[in-house]
Order: structure tokens, then sequence, then C-alpha cells
């Protein structure tokens, strides 16, 4: 089985993420294999994951840290929401991309996020995993990245 979303962010990125918004409590979209902490979701079963399909629980009692597909950013805030979690939220900035009105009411950003931080080179924030063909990680990712600190409870 391939898994076509394998990237992840760097270590250091996370490192300082974290020294500001952590401790995290669970990574939400992670494999054995690019986890950040001992605790995680897969999206497949992988050894370790406490579950397959991270919006098939509550959200509500973590600090969460949250690198999702982007194809699964959409769904990842609109459960955010719903599950009134918290946690930091890690996209690239895109503003012609269809969860980009999920972030903002109007000039805004949504009610439920505190902070954010723009950090303007990619390839410092993401590597590759195993697929050698993605974006993500590589020269090429040339758009910021987003790190979103929220609390929707």
């Amino acid at each position: 089985m391939v898994d076509y979303e394998d990237w992840r962010t760097t270590p250091g990125f996370f490192s300082y993420i974290s020294s500001i918004w952590g401790p995290f409590t669970i990574d939400r979209f992670a494999s054995h294999i690019n986890t950040k902490l001992p605790r995680f979701n897969s999206v497949f079963w992988n050894p370790g994951t406490e579950h397959i399909d991270c919006f098939s629980v509550d959200w509500s009692k973590e600090n969460n840290w949250l690198v999702p597909p982007v194809s699964l950013i959409g769904k990842c805030l609109r459960y955010i929401v719903e599950c009134k979690a918290k946690g930091t939220l890690i996209v690239p900035k895109w503003p012609s991309s269809y969860f980009w009105p999920l972030l903002f009411s109007g000039q805004n950003f949504k009610h439920f996020i505190l902070e954010v931080l723009e950090f303007h080179k990619a390839n410092q924030v993401f590597e590759q995993g195993m697929n050698r063909n993605s974006i993500f990680g590589t020269k090429i990712t040339s758009s910021s990245v987003l790190a979103i600190r929220f609390d929707s409870s």
C-alpha cells in the first residue's frame, strides 16, 4: 500500500512550535514512521496507532497536533468546531484553496483561531517521507506555511 500523503514536518519545526504552544498530547494525522508524539492516529493500521480515522474520536480533551493531508483540511476545520477542540493546525498558505473560507469570516480569522504564525520557507517546515513524488519537503514548494493555534471550546 502506498501512502501518497507521506510527508511530515521537520523535527526542528515541531520542536519550535511545541516550545510555544505545547506540549502536544496527540498527533492526529500520522504513521508510526512520521509521528512526532508517542500517541497518534493514522489513516491506515500502523503499529502503535491509537485509532484509525481520527474523525471517529473526540478531540476535546487533548492538545492536538494537526498536520492533515491537504484534501482533509476542510473536514479537519469543521471537526475542530464540532468537537470543541484545541491545538495547532499546520496548513499551506493557499488563499485560493477550498479550505481558505473556512479560516476567515470576512477579513478576520474565525472565532476559534487564537494566533497565526507564518513561515516563508516551506522546505524548512516540511520534509518528504517515503513518497518521493510529494511536493512537500522539496524546493518546489514555494508557498508559505501557517501554524494556526485554535481553541473552539
